[in-house]
């Protein structure tokens, strides 16, 4: 046999005792946990208890599921905010608009009381409390010291600043006003409700 017969046997031989590496699958490396102030993020979002009635006050008006946070201002949670808001882009004037609404409501209930009105919604249940005067501190109103005939007067006062303000851009936008703020409908017009309620805004800026 020559050497070269000899060479190419011992080369088969050894390919033969030569097995293929097994395949081996990697495993997916797992992301690891998070930590620190990262996962205490996580933990509160996820325990927050307002965080169902926010994501339902997005999908009402229409905002995309990651901007639920938005949602904790307060004229998200009624007809007129949200109305409003989705008219006014500024956050300060959304404000201005907000107190305008409660300023709206506010003369609404004084009037209804004065009159003796029964309560246009209803009312949640109240824990009983005296009526006397309670301790007080630099933070609580003073006690209202009118008689009850100068507070039927103002309300009514009240209700009339009110009622020629908002009717200055018509009668629509006042309907539209009073059903959506006052009695809590949504809106079929807020650019309506809210140029009307510009008038309010005037007169908190003492226009």
């Amino acid at each position: 046999m020559s050497k070269t017969d000899r060479a190419k046997k011992r080369a088969a031989e050894k390919a033969s005792r030569v097995t293929a590496a097994p395949v081996v699958a990697l495993a997916a490396t797992p992301r690891p946990a998070k930590r620190g102030k990262a996962r205490m993020r996580e933990i509160r979002v996820e325990q927050d208890p307002q965080k169902a009635m926010l994501k339902a006050r997005a999908r009402r008006w229409g905002k995309p599921e990651g901007q639920w946070r938005e949602m904790r201002d307060p004229w998200w949670g009624c007809e007129a905010g949200g109305a409003m808001a989705s008219v006014i882009p500024s956050h300060k004037d959304r404000q201005e608009y907000w107190e305008a609404i409660q300023h709206v409501r506010a003369a609404i209930i004084a009037f209804d009381r004065a009159i003796g009105a029964p309560n246009r919604h209803a009312q949640c249940l109240r824990l009983l409390l005296p009526l006397e005067e309670l301790s007080a501190d630099s933070t609580t109103p003073p006690a209202d010291r009118r008689s009850d005939e100068e507070k039927q007067d103002q309300a009514v006062l009240g209700m009339q600043v009110i009622e020629e303000r908002i009717g200055r851009s018509g009668p629509g936008p006042m309907a539209e006003v009073m059903r959506v703020v006052v009695d809590d409908h949504r809106a079929r017009d807020p650019a309506a409700m809210v140029l009307a309620l510009g008038h309010v805004v005037d007169l908190r800026r003492g226009r």
